[in-house]
């Protein structure tokens, strides 16, 4: 097992990428980044939210869980299996450098039954743009929704609308950083 605590890491990535509000009338950059401190960073337009590695994975692995439920949806059998392929060898890759979440916290859920998808959770932000008196108040609540044929990502009152192809590759991304987080801490 490791610290749950953000490590110096050798390898630097970033990734951005186009995406349109809903409508498609206007884009905005979507961005993630792996920080040399081990977090990893994510833009929507100027909306930044930071994860530590099990963060990063729980919400690559809620996205990709919410592909599987549209693709199911769709009945497309083969991307549901493509899917459920990738959550399985990303999470066989970076499993072994993971520590358990703290109960309670940095923990996400999963529903996918019925008719709505729901990953919800809360997560202690581990680089607050507001400074805390106490450490322990710097959490916000994330959820993930499938609506209408799009994943909704909310946190707290702030909300992103993603189209399936954007929720993958930010799933995608997200996987990564959080892989070469894991693979490639710096010695201090």
């Amino acid at each position: 097992m490791t610290s749950s605590k953000p490590r110096k890491s050798s390898s630097s990535f970033k990734a951005v990428k186009s995406f349109n509000f809903p409508g498609g009338l206007e884009s905005y950059n979507a961005a993630v980044k792996l920080e040399p401190s081990g977090l990893v960073n994510t833009w929507s337009h100027d909306f930044r939210v930071a994860y530590t590695l099990i963060q990063a994975v729980q919400v690559a692995t809620s996205l990709s869980y919410s592909l599987i439920y549209l693709a199911k949806q769709r009945r497309s059998i083969e991307t549901q299996r493509k899917l459920e392929h990738r959550i399985a060898c990303w999470s066989g890759l970076i499993a072994p450098y993971m520590s358990e979440p703290k109960s309670g916290i940095d923990e996400m859920y999963s529903d996918m039954s019925g008719e709505r998808f729901i990953g919800h959770g809360t997560f202690h932000n581990p680089d607050p743009l507001f400074e805390f008196d106490d450490a322990k108040d710097a959490v916000y609540d994330l959820a993930i929704i499938v609506e209408d044929g799009v994943v909704i990502m909310k946190f707290g009152w702030v909300a992103w609308m993603l189209d399936p192809s954007e929720a993958e590759w930010l799933a995608d991304q997200l996987w990564t950083a959080a892989f070469l987080a894991a693979k490639h801490p710096a010695h201090c």
